[in-house]
């Protein structure tokens, strides 16, 4: 029981300051742009800060930055630099129209 109890009351916390910062935003929105009720703002409040907290824990868990991290090595380390390589496909070298023909008047 315990071991529930203590799962649920982060997650209440994280909602219950979710939810604050989306009425706050809501009421911010709903002042500063006169045709937005409270109502709108608010959902829009709420789901601009649940995109906000999910881009952030999506970023901070993923494992490309725990390697960048790890792996990071010092940019003024004596290594060559690298001339990108711009592969442009044959549909898209080629002009797209044809030059005509100027026709000579006699």
């Amino acid at each position: 029981m315990q071991f529930i109890i203590a799962l649920i009351i982060p997650l209440l916390i994280i909602g219950i300051i979710v939810i604050c910062m989306g009425v706050g935003i809501g009421f911010i929105l709903s002042k500063l742009i006169t045709e937005l009720t409270l109502g709108m703002g608010i959902i829009a409040g709420s789901i601009f800060s649940i995109g906000t907290i999910y881009f952030w824990l999506k970023l901070l868990t993923s494992n490309d930055l725990h390697e960048a991290i790890l792996n990071y090595e010092n940019e003024d380390s004596d290594s060559e630099d690298e001339k990108p390589y711009v592969i442009i496909p044959g549909q898209y070298s080629k002009p797209l129209r044809k030059k005509r023909k100027k026709k000579i008047k006699a």
